[in-house]
């Protein structure tokens, strides 16, 4: 599970957040990679990054409003690194619990 990728300003569009992807698929003995990735109109862990290296949304939610009208959507996000790998779940109910805007 990828907690967070953050790339400092001074980097962007070096490469580093697909650079530290691809070492956390060398080096894992894990069968797959899997992380929550949010909606492009926010700064941090934009779905579309994850999209393109490789990864799918297999469930989202909405889980808040970001300046009342943009609505934040958390992706379950996967890629698998074998062919059978199992797909993560989630308990979105639990991740919305833990909410507190």
């Amino acid at each position: 599970v990828i907690n967070c990728i953050w790339v400092l300003d001074a980097f962007t569009g070096l490469s580093g957040a697909s650079r530290l992807l691809a070492a956390c698929s060398q080096r894992t003995r894990d069968q797959s990679l899997a992380t929550v990735a949010y909606n492009d109109h926010l700064p941090w862990m934009p779905a579309s990054f994850f999209r393109s290296q490789g990864f799918s949304t297999l469930e989202q939610v909405e889980t808040g409003r970001f300046f009342e009208n943009t609505s934040i959507v958390a992706h379950l996000m996967w890629r698998p690194l074998v062919d059978d790998a199992p797909r993560p779940t989630w308990d979105p109910a639990r991740l919305l619990a833990s909410l507190d805007f």
